[in-house]
């Protein structure tokens, strides 16, 4: 397997939401931007805002790992539907960038953040401020920073930089189930894009300047 940690090593961390979607992107385990996302437009047009925003943020940093939280419950089934083709689109657009993401579970943020997959979501927070001293005052930051350092501790540990013992027992429960993870159903665990050739030019996706389509 070829070395997937190297200097400047940038991990994407994306906690989706329909109305302030929490961006994390880590450099050399450090964090070195957060960002909310909040959109006041609705349906069609909110996502797209969202994927044209995590698309500049992407060709901004050009992470080399990404990974978002899997789709969450809600008993409202308009906004679950709503939810799920958001995450479905993020999950398009970073595979189209060449990261497909890993998808992390809330209860595994949860646990990797607290010690419980069944914590009060507020515990996060608090837990990230204990072990990271950094604070965040938006829970989606919060889960969206739990999210990269998942990711992040996945590659340290594939490359053996990191091991069992240097992780709590919760944390390493969590990570171990994602380290030989494989590729399934279209989604890439592992996957890195090409890396482009000396003197070629990257072509940037750009976002979309007029997105919604008229029906005619």
């Amino acid at each position: 397997m070829p070395e997937l940690w190297r200097d400047k090593m940038k991990i994407l961390g994306i906690d989706q939401s329909l109305t302030s979607t929490g961006i994390c992107v880590l450099e050399n385990e450090k964090l070195v931007l957060s960002k909310l996302i909040a959109s006041k437009k609705k349906g069609v047009d909110r996502i797209i805002e969202i994927k044209n925003e995590i698309i500049k943020i992407f060709n901004e940093f050009n992470p080399d790992f990404t990974a978002i939280e899997n789709y969450s419950f809600t008993p409202n089934r308009g906004k679950a539907f709503e939810l799920g083709e958001l995450a479905g689109v993020i999950k398009i657009t970073l595979a189209e960038l060449g990261r497909p993401a890993i998808v992390i579970y809330g209860t595994q943020i949860k646990k990797f953040a607290t010690g419980d997959g069944h914590a009060d979501k507020s515990l996060i927070m608090l837990q990230v401020y204990k072990k990271y001293n950094i604070e965040f005052n938006n829970n989606n930051l919060a889960d969206a920073f739990v999210i990269a350092k998942i990711m992040e501790n996945i590659v340290l540990v594939k490359e053996n930089k990191k091991k069992k013992k240097d992780f709590e027992k919760a944390e390493w429960e969590v990570l171990k189930g994602y380290v030989n993870i494989k590729s399934k159903g279209g989604t890439t665990k592992m996957a890195k894009g090409k890396k482009k050739k000396s003197g070629s030019k990257k072509e940037e996706p750009q976002p979309q300047e007029n997105p919604t389509p008229q029906i005619e």
